[in-house]
């Protein structure tokens, strides 16, 4: 019975060998198909760093942030331009305005303030509009939105009342700018 009890062991222990070698063949496999999927991975990711990063330049977030700050300096520079124009337009003697693309005034230079004796609230939006003589107003104003709705260039003359009731005569000329507003100035006749 010793051998008997002996081969079954042995048979056992060849059994449990085989299982063993079964499951560890499985694991290694399983293994090595993780890391195929890894290195596949790794490959998919370095053509995308290649992309992102042609010739070995920064990384995307860099390159945002680089153009964030060249958006900066360009913004402050044409700040500074903005202001310096409107230093330069607010000092002339003739009067002249600015309006919106839809033809709403949205400023006048102190010149323009000075002629009516209004400030530059009075004239916003639509307020340039009063002090258009009444007999003339539904004319201009109607050019006005004319040469707006078609984007030409606007050229009138039209009488104008003062702060004191003093009627005089104006020649308008206002161009469209890069910003579909206008810019315009006023010359009395």
């Amino acid at each position: 019975m010793d051998m008997e009890n002996n081969l079954q062991i042995i048979i056992l222990i060849i059994g449990l060998i085989g299982t063993l070698y079964k499951t560890i063949t499985w694991i290694i496999t399983w293994i090595k198909k993780q890391y195929e999927k890894l290195l596949s991975f790794q490959n998919k990711l370095d053509v995308i760093f290649k992309e992102v990063i042609p010739n070995g330049g920064g990384s995307i977030k860099d390159k945002v942030n680089h153009l964030s700050e060249q958006m900066a300096i360009n913004t402050q520079i044409t700040e500074k331009i903005f202001h310096r124009q409107r230093w330069i337009l607010d000092n002339r003697e003739e009067p002249i305005f600015e309006s919106s693309g839809d033809g709403k005034c949205i400023w006048v230079n102190s010149a323009y303030t000075k002629l009516f004796k209004h400030d530059i609230s009075y004239f916003l939006e639509h307020g340039w509009k009063n002090v258009i003589h009444e007999e003339d107003r539904e004319r201009v104003v109607d050019h006005w939105n004319d040469c707006v709705t078609d984007g030409r260039m606007y050229q009138d003359t039209y009488r104008m009342v003062g702060d004191n009731g003093n009627t005089f005569l104006v020649e308008c000329n206002a161009i469209k700018t890069h910003n579909n507003g206008y810019i315009g100035s006023l010359k009395i006749k």
